[in-house]
């Protein structure tokens, strides 16, 4: 019953706020968007329903239920689409088909639909791409025959066209814009091109915004970037591909052009790829006709700083992971080692075993002094889907917040937050607000994590409105989401333990200012559970 609790409300929260996400992201003039998200919002309602159904019906089975609608019909073509994009980024075009139309199989929108479609016309030969998307051009729909027509330009290589195809577009429109940032890159307007990346790239999504990005740095000559793209977001891409996009990079740097110029020639020769082959023929005979002309100095300050961000982030990798989250890791290491413990000793969901551990029991804090149980409380868990929800979830912000703040800044967060979510919550018991429990779980410290989290959004937010990347809400309130269905499917939990956690993290993380280190600067060269 507890599992079946625990998947049921938990997918039908995930269901909740993508709707949500999908209805705060709506643009202004939003007719045709509401036909055209009709579906999705439909999907994720009806996982709503047959989960509310189910509940006050078979709540036994109310998990399993709602598995049977969220799996099919969310998960899979939301995956299957992801992986399609990804497929597609790293040149693996057929791959890239097959994807979307069975994610259009399973999931059958007007948007589905027409990325299936476009997705096969683009997985031939370059000749046989201009023809279907010819063809194809008539049968889409009038709203995305823009889309198609620009990605047919962009085929024939007609980049002027595709400028006047794609130049009206929304910041928001990602397709559009990427091929604006490629016909902009291709036409020698680095300038521009940088201006038009800077100002739609708060509204594209990761995937949206990786090729923008490549392009931007090859053709704005950050060969470094360039590398750092391929080993991580490209990592999939052939070698052949690889060795293509670092050359741009070269041959788009005045002071290393004859690199360039070398190995695109090599490719050119050499190539088993006929599309590198071909296009490495291209760019030689390109640059040789028109060299690119000289970057502005407010383009060329732009340029470094996206390079420093992309290398900072990718420079981490190379080291174990256990270098980069040590702090996440051995929190989570602590606990499981906790939580095997517990079952060994006598069970996780035992009392007395719980509290021979060190459970927060209050007369042994307030009669006997064990305050040490303020702390060794928060590494205790009962059952299963307590450690299992709370490690997760403490495993994605871990990710998030310990290479921003600093291993030792994320450790004094956890820990501080953590005791005062134990002491606010056995001082409610002491003073009669709540009744004696016993109270485990790493949850207040977690919330402390997701506390500091949000007070660094919001200073974001506050510091610059104008280029803040609102899919950081996003993702906050997705945490937030999850956290509350975690907490609504797991008994006897301590939400005064959570609040308290969280408005220490917030505190926390406006004591504690993020990490500055130089690394961040680019030079241009059965109780109550918390």
């Amino acid at each position: 019953m507890e599992l079946q609790l625990f998947v049921a409300v938990n997918a039908m929260t995930i269901s909740a706020l993508l709707i949500a996400v999908t209805l705060i992201y709506r643009p202004a003039d939003h007719a045709d968007w509401l036909v055209a998200n009709a579906p999705w919002i439909g999907v994720n309602a009806l996982v709503l329903a047959v989960g509310l159904l189910a509940l006050a019906v078979v709540p036994s089975l109310a998990g399993t239920l709602v598995a049977l609608v969220f799996l099919p019909l969310v998960v899979a073509p939301s995956f299957l689409f992801m992986r399609s994009q990804r497929a597609q980024l790293n040149g693996h075009v057929r791959l890239a088909a097959y994807l979307a139309g069975t994610a259009a199989l399973l999931h059958p929108t007007k948007a589905n639909l027409v990325n299936a479609r476009l997705a096969w016309a683009q997985s031939g030969t370059e000749d046989q791409n201009v023809q279907a998307l010819s063809v194809l051009v008539p049968k889409v729909p009038r709203e995305y025959r823009p889309l198609v027509e620009a990605q047919l330009a962009a085929a024939k290589r007609d980049w002027p066209e595709v400028l006047a195809r794609t130049g009206l577009s929304a910041p928001g429109d990602a397709s559009l814009k990427g091929l604006e940032i490629r016909a902009l890159a291709e036409t020698g307007k680095t300038d521009a091109m940088v201006v038009c990346y800077k100002f739609c790239k708060a509204s594209l999504g990761t995937f949206q915004l990786a090729m923008p990005r490549l392009l931007v740095m090859a053709f704005g000559g950050r060969p470094r970037a360039v590398e750092a793209l391929m080993s991580h977001t490209f990592a999939a891409a052939s070698d052949e591909t690889k060795a293509y996009w670092i050359a741009v990079g070269h041959l788009n740097t005045p002071s290393d052009t004859a690199a360039g110029e070398y190995e695109l020639a090599k490719l050119a020769a050499q190539a088993k790829d006929d599309r590198i082959r071909g296009a490495a023929h291209r760019r030689l005979a390109a640059f040789g006709a028109a060299p690119q002309p000289a970057r502005a100095p407010s383009t060329e300050r732009e340029l470094d700083v996206i390079a420093g961000q992309i290398l900072y982030p990718t420079a981490t990798p190379a080291r174990s992971i256990s270098r980069v989250l040590p702090v996440t890791l051995g929190l989570i290491l602590l606990n499981v080692s906790a939580f095997i413990a517990e079952i060994v000793l006598g069970g996780s969901e035992d009392s007395d075993t719980l509290i021979s551990l060190g459970a927060l029991w209050p007369p042994m804090l307030l009669e006997q002094g064990e305050w040490w149980r303020l702390i060794t409380a928060t590494f205790l868990h009962f059952g299963v889907l307590h450690i299992a929800s709370n490690m997760f979830v403490l495993w994605v912000l871990g990710r998030i917040l310990e290479p921003m703040l600093g291993s030792l800044r994320t450790l004094i967060i956890y820990l501080v937050g953590g005791v005062i979510s134990s002491a606010f919550v056995l001082w409610l018991m002491a003073s009669g607000a709540t009744n004696y429990g016993l109270l485990v779980g790493a949850s207040g410290a977690i919330f402390a994590l997701l506390g500091a989290e949000a007070a660094i959004v919001l200073l974001q937010w506050r510091r610059d409105p104008a280029n803040f990347d609102r899919r950081k809400l996003t993702t906050l309130a997705v945490m937030l989401g999850l956290q509350v269905a975690i907490d609504l499917s797991v008994p006897n939990v301590s939400f005064a333990a959570h609040a308290s956690g969280f408005i220490a993290g917030i505190l926390g993380a406006l004591a504690l200012p993020l990490r500055t280190n130089s690394r961040t600067r680019f030079e241009p060269r059965s109780g109550a559970n918390s």
